[in-house]
């Protein structure tokens, strides 16, 4: 905005320069007859990237001047130094009033803005713009037209999937207000249309999984037992397999009231061949296998492990990640977790290992000839059941326990010492001897008659899952005998032993946490009812992972939930 402030002129021209003094704009600004009124104008200007100044100048009515061709040699020739001392005496703006000298200042320029850019290229913007802006309002003479109309036809589907069900017009046009709003304001559509979708990624709607009946619902039995809508069913799914909001195919046949039979069972191979199933592995794997407790664990890197940094910790869980995603994939027995001889590893991890793998990228690679198997010789469970400064067998036997056998221990009794503060043979006494002395306790026998005995079976395994045959100068023992005479020696052996005896326990360990993974609840007694049917069934194909996942979505506790029945 500027004006021609000198009585009796018609107009003054103003011109545009860049900072290499080229003209790139002039026009005619006409007298505004005080009073703080003002003229202004626009025009547009390609911008190559970086920085870029101009320079704004009143000129002469009859001075020739072309576009592109004039040059300033004024402006060309400033010196840093005079555009600082400019810069500084326009920090306090002279104001307009009556007692300003016509003569002295016969031109005002009150304010100058860029806007844009008027037109981004397609490839620059972000991946689902278009998909979301299904419709753009337009801007015409500084103002912008159809703004409701765009706004709720490419706020509906963008609502309808936030929200994992269907939206009615009333429901969406407050929304659509929000980009109203906005541009009544002076802000863009597109600024608008940013707050509308804030707006709804803060609602309750979209936060939380809402599950209750529906309006015209009515108890049919005294359990009280509801039917997942088909919306609410095609957002538990895809929240149990992508962590993350129904896509469109998914919605389309929750309207059409498809969600059953073969059509549920096509949804739910077609999203775990999806990459967005790798949710499986990054959350459900970790939730179970407690791989997040990984990133608070406090590993002695002063002195002992110098080398355990965080790239090493993220190799390590990424390992087991892809090994449980590598089973989804190929819908291999369960208890593959547990025997695998085959790993995924990347160079840190490699060198961990002791294997010869060069790449920074995460390959498969055998594990035979070497002292690995399954899960158990993860340097990620190995790390996050062991000590600051050393192993522990007393939490790796826990940890198979609880994540393996199904068969969590009780807690401690009351006043039981820790193992640091028991009689020990001797001052180099091993930590096998001294467990062994503190399980003399019968308090403690129980319990630590098991759990001490498979935590020894990987013993030859140091605190951040390196491989030892010697501790604190002593021959590492890593043998064990198991209830019923089922001896081993070494976490080879181990594991052998647990996959070939305990394939059962461990099936079933595994489907009740996928289950309590897809319900987002602890479980009841009436559900563990069906996960002995469920996973007896499943026996037969050797407890496939992709088939105790479909058993997991076509249960009753998966397509149900309990609500009150009114008294």
């Amino acid at each position: 905005q500027a004006g021609h402030a000198r009585k009796g002129s018609d107009r003054s021209r103003v011109a545009i320069y860049d900072r290499e003094g080229l003209l790139i704009e002039v026009d005619d600004l006409k007298y505004f007859g005080g009073g703080g009124r003002s003229q202004s104008f626009q025009f547009n200007h390609e911008l190559t990237k970086g920085d870029h100044r101009f320079f704004v100048e009143p000129i002469e009515a009859d001075e020739k001047l072309e576009v592109g061709k004039t040059r300033s040699e004024r402006f060309a020739k400033l010196s840093e130094a005079e555009i600082r001392d400019a810069e500084k005496r326009r920090e306090k703006p002279l104001k307009p009033d009556d007692d300003i000298d016509e003569k002295e200042f016969p031109f005002m320029l009150r304010k100058a803005g860029v806007e844009g850019p008027t037109k981004i290229p397609q490839h620059l913007l972000p991946p689902h713009q278009n998909k979301i802006l299904r419709r753009h309002a337009q801007l015409r003479d500084g103002r912008w037209r159809d703004v409701e109309v765009s706004a709720i036809e490419s706020l509906t589907p963008f609502l309808r999937q936030v929200f994992r069900s269907p939206v009615t017009k009333e429901e969406v046009k407050p929304y659509a207000q929000l980009v109203v709003q906005a541009c009544d304001r002076g802000q863009s559509y597109y600024r608008g249309m940013q707050v509308a979708i804030t707006a709804a990624l803060v609602s309750p709607r979209f936060l939380f999984r809402i599950e209750t009946p529906p309006e015209n619902w009515k108890p049919s039995g005294e359990d009280g037992a509801v039917a997942l809508t088909q919306h609410q069913l095609a957002t538990r799914l895809s929240y149990f397999l992508w962590s993350s909001t129904p896509d469109e195919q998914l919605l389309h046949d929750a309207d059409q009231n498809r969600l059953s039979g073969k059509t549920l069972q096509e949804h739910v191979r077609r999203m775990l061949a999806d990459p967005k199933s790798e949710a499986l592995a990054t959350q459900f794997a970790a939730q179970w296998l407690g791989l997040r407790n990984l990133e608070q664990h406090e590993a002695d890197t002063n002195d002992t492990f110098t080398q355990f940094d965080p790239e090493l910790m993220k190799s390590m869980s990424r390992e087991t990640e892809l090994l449980f995603a590598e089973i989804v994939r190929g819908n291999k027995p369960i208890t593959e977790l547990l025997t695998a001889d085959y790993t995924f590893v990347n160079s840190d991890l490699a060198k961990h290992y002791g294997i010869d793998h060069d790449s920074s990228e995460f390959q498969r690679v055998s594990l035979q000839g070497t002292p690995r198997r399954g899960i158990l010789s993860h340097a990620s469970v190995l790390t996050l059941t062991s000590n600051s400064t050393r192993t522990s067998p007393v939490k790796r036997g826990k940890w198979i326990l609880e994540n393996v056998l199904g068969t969590p221990p009780p807690d401690p009794p009351a006043n039981v010492p820790e193992l640091e503060e028991t009689k020990t043979a001797d001052d180099n006494a091993s930590l096998r001897v001294q467990l062994e002395l503190h399980r003399e306790s019968p308090t403690c026998a129980s319990c630590h008659r098991v759990m001490d005995q498979l935590g020894f079976g990987l013993e030859n395994f140091d605190a951040i899952g390196r491989y030892r045959t010697q501790e604190n100068s002593l021959p590492v023992d890593a043998s064990g005998v198991l209830p019923g005479g089922r001896e081993f020696d070494g976490s080879v052996e181990l594991v052998e032993v647990l996959g070939r005896t305990e394939r059962d326990a461990f099936a079933k360990t595994a489907f009740q946490r996928l289950l309590t993974f897809a319900l987002g609840r602890e479980l009841s007694p009436s559900d563990r009812c069906v996960v002995d049917d469920l996973v007896g069934q499943a026996k037969a194909n050797d407890y496939r992972l992709v088939d105790l996942i479909m058993a997991v979505v076509e249960s009753r506790p998966f397509q149900y939930y309990d609500w009150p029945v009114p008294q």
